[in-house]
């Protein structure tokens, strides 16, 4: 599963979005947190705990395993974002609803989030 958004920050410098970005995910519990280059990458949750507890109990569904990558540049309206969250739970044969269902919360809760924390920057 993947999903993008992107978004403009007016008044934003690039440093100044990425830190905030960087601070966002960071209080999020996200780690792995690499900045490069004007893009931030980094992971979420634990493929072995999402395994073991599955979908349907807190200790899987609190450790969904996601990446994200984000990239921000300029332009003369201000400075984009435009960031990709994709699922990283390694292969399943069969795809349950409450997988997508627990990947489309977690993605509209963190693109809100970073949206959030980079209009503050």
């Amino acid at each position: 599963m993947e999903t993008t958004q992107s978004w403009t920050v007016a008044g934003g410098t690039t440093d100044g979005v990425t830190d905030a970005i960087l601070r966002s995910l960071a209080a999020a519990g996200w780690r792995d947190l690499t900045r490069q280059d004007g893009s931030v990458q980094a992971r979420f949750g634990s493929r072995l705990a999402f395994r073991l507890f599955g979908a349907y109990l807190a200790p899987g569904r609190d450790r969904f395993p996601m990446r994200l990558t984000v990239s921000v540049g300029e332009l003369a309206t201000g400075t984009v974002v435009a960031a990709r969250l994709s699922s990283d739970e390694g292969f399943y044969l069969a795809r349950i609803p409450a997988m997508t269902r627990l990947f489309e919360r977690n993605s509209a809760d963190l693109f809100a989030a970073l949206e959030t924390g980079t209009r503050a920057a």
